[in-house]
């Protein structure tokens, strides 16, 4: 999967993919976000590790471990949003790119976003009665990545006779930023008390690849008697691989690019039956300080006989050769996560659970809006969820959970019509599938509870984690430290 977002052109006929690598590779924000909402406040296991406060465990029913066996616990969203939606929609559709309709008096520019959230290990255990302690470990692969393309850098891979009319300067200034990490983490919850709960999550990150680039000037001059033209483009691209010799090794856990992240969770039930959930998810950074590479690019490229409707391909050959086949090695930096304030308020009634979710990340401008409506009947759950995100789209999602005290069984879609369309376009290669913005949302996972089954004081033969004389939870000892000092 990391190979396949890092190094799209090399196994990819499409002009438009192989532009995105070479001069466009990853936005400095993030559109779309890997988060599924309907999980929220689900009890499950995948819910546990996303939002540390929340239990796992039901006691005389639920057994002592939980654990995914390995299955993979997450999913992958993509999403192309911009003035160009009929020519990125081809594209994503393994289709010819056609820029035809392209309105090149637009200035907005079109972005495509990608974000992978995938547990690949998960347990925890619990640990006692008491407090409701639990405990776990996890390793997760998360990518965050998007891309900026204006209008005229669709239409020259595709005809550069559309341009000839339009204006020439800065007309290619794509920019962006985009990284992949594995994620192992030690999460502790517990009680404060009846109604409080606290858990953190402590991970250790270990970078797999990094790539940003800015284009800061750019301008085209056509020749159209001599069917030639030039194209200027001034910027930088940092990475830490370098183009076309992508190190598989980099995909392995190591200590070469190593990071840290926190995230904070609390939850707390009124006595009117309002729940509130509140995080500060992954406060973190990347130090990138194997073999950085930078490129400076400051090149007039020139194609002379060039044939309107195959310039593009020779254009991403000289790009390739004579911008990305020279970089200079860099020194050490530092990225930061895309760190995620949320909040979700809920009131059950019965078998109907609504849950109101916002999340804003901390470090830019994006953020969403979900109200997920979920009707339980038994283990079985259903959950219908509406998203709005803060780049003005609407997501309309389903979900179906088993949730049972031993098994967690789910899958779903945030985007549940635009998936459903996408895939009908791939499958059929039918680019009259699909209205306005392309998407497509999928996840899925499964968890099991195994050992003993948690026994109530008074029923149990034995009971873990008894309370000791005068002893107080971990969060209890930290607040009333804090209390005394003051």
């Amino acid at each position: 999967m990391i190979k396949t977002i890092f190094y799209l052109p090399t196994n990819c006929n499409s002009r438009l993919l192989g532009f995105i690598l070479c001069a466009s590779l990853f936005l400095n924000v993030t559109d779309v976000s890997a988060q599924q909402w309907a999980m929220y406040n689900t009890g499950t296991l995948f819910d546990a590790f996303e939002n540390p406060s929340q239990k796992t465990f039901q006691p005389d029913s639920s057994r002592r471990y939980a654990f995914n066996f390995f299955v993979p616990n997450g999913g992958l969203t993509l999403q192309a949003k911009g003035p160009a939606d009929n020519t990125l929609r081809k594209a994503i559709y393994g289709l010819p790119l056609d820029a035809s309709g392209i309105d090149l008096d637009s200035k907005e520019t079109n972005n495509i976003s990608i974000a992978q959230n995938a547990y690949i290990f998960m347990f925890r255990m619990f640990r006692s009665i008491q407090y409701n302690r639990e405990i776990g470990f996890s390793w997760q692969v998360k990518t965050q990545a998007a891309y900026h393309i204006t209008n005229e850098t669709l239409s020259i891979f595709d005809n550069y006779k559309y341009l000839i009319n339009g204006e020439n300067s800065n007309i290619f200034n794509n920019k962006g930023e985009g990284q992949a990490y594995h994620q192992f983490s030690f999460s502790y919850r517990e009680n404060y008390n009846r109604r409080l709960a606290f858990g953190a999550k402590l991970s250790y990150l270990s970078g797999i690849g990094y790539t940003k680039l800015s284009i800061e000037d750019s301008g085209l001059n056509i020749d159209e008697i001599n069917h030639s033209f030039s194209s200027r483009l001034k910027g930088s691209y940092l990475t830490n691989f370098l183009y076309n010799s992508f190190d598989p090794l980099l995909l392995i856990p190591n200590i070469k690019n190593p990071g840290a992240a926190l995230t904070l969770s609390t939850n707390y039930r009124n006595k009117h039956g309002f729940f509130f959930l509140g995080n500060i998810k992954d406060l973190g950074f990347i130090l990138w300080r194997k073999q950085p590479y930078l490129h400076k690019i400051d090149q007039t490229i020139s194609l002379e006989d060039a044939e309107a409707k195959n310039a593009g391909t020779k254009l991403k050959e000289e790009i390739e050769k004579n911008i990305l086949q020279n970089p200079v090695t860099t020194g050490k930096f530092t990225s930061l996560l895309d760190t995620r304030a949320e909040l979700l308020i809920n009131r059950d009634f019965n078998s109907y659970q609504p849950n109101l979710i916002l999340s804003k990340s901390l470090f830019n401008k994006n953020g969403q809006i979900a109200l997920v409506n979920t009707y339980r009947w038994r283990s079985l759950n259903f959950s219908a969820s509406t998203t709005y995100n803060l780049n003005k789209t609407l997501e309309i999602g389903g979900q179906f959970l088993v949730k049972s005290p031993n098994l967690d069984f789910f899958i779903g879609s945030d985007q549940i019509a635009k998936t459903y369309t996408a895939f009908s376009g791939i499958m059929q290669s039918d680019a009259n599938r699909g209205r306005g913005y392309t998407a497509i949302n999928m996840y899925m996972g499964f968890a099991l509870k195994v050992g003993p089954i948690l026994e109530r004081y008074n029923t149990a033969d034995r009971v873990p984690g008894l309370k000791k004389p005068g002893e107080k939870s971990f969060f209890g000892k930290i607040f009333t430290s804090k209390s005394k000092k003051r």
